[in-house]
């Protein structure tokens, strides 16, 4: 259902059956063309587990200009202190922190996010809420989520798969 279509409007995934059209400032772009513009993750993103976080960021960014936002993105998120700790060795709740910046470290104009929230503290939390409603303004955010303050975040929701059993 919902991380499905999100993977799919994402290009991560083809569709079973139909097409999808994305358009940027009414320009019809390809998936590869498109993850230029947008931003994702979800429970299928993983990073490196033998990189550092700062190996992960900068293997992502190659040469980008977003590069000079790691050490920014890192300690807003509170894994300065670890970004050269091997990913491996992260919690869960600091992989999904890690994850998260990878989502938004390049200001994309969209950015899609399922589960976002999944394996965060009430601090992680906070800081994630807190980066949406930053960038809700000017940018396109989808959430794809069962939990009701990440769904709170939303100005419009679209619910999935309701089915009476």
């Amino acid at each position: 259902g919902k991380s499905t279509l999100l993977q799919i409007a994402a290009g991560l995934r083809q569709p079973g059956s139909g097409t999808v059209t994305r358009l940027v400032n009414n320009v019809e772009l390809n998936a590869e063309n498109f993850s230029a513009h947008a931003g994702y993750t979800g429970p299928l993103v993983n990073p490196y587990d033998m990189l550092t976080a700062t190996e992960n960021l900068a293997f992502t960014l190659k040469n980008s200009p977003a590069n000079e936002k790691i050490s920014g993105m890192l300690d807003y998120f509170g894994l300065y202190k670890d970004r050269n700790k091997i990913v491996k060795y992260y919690s869960s709740g600091m992989k999904q922190r890690l994850k998260l910046i990878h989502a938004f470290i390049n200001d994309p104009l969209i950015i899609m996010l399922d589960e976002p929230g999944s394996n965060l503290d009430s601090m992680g939390k906070d800081k994630l809420f807190a980066k949406i409603e930053q960038l809700k303004a000017g940018r396109i955010v989808i959430i794809a989520s069962n939990e009701q303050d990440e769904i709170n975040l939303c100005s419009a929701k679209v619910e999935l798969g309701k089915q009476n059993i």
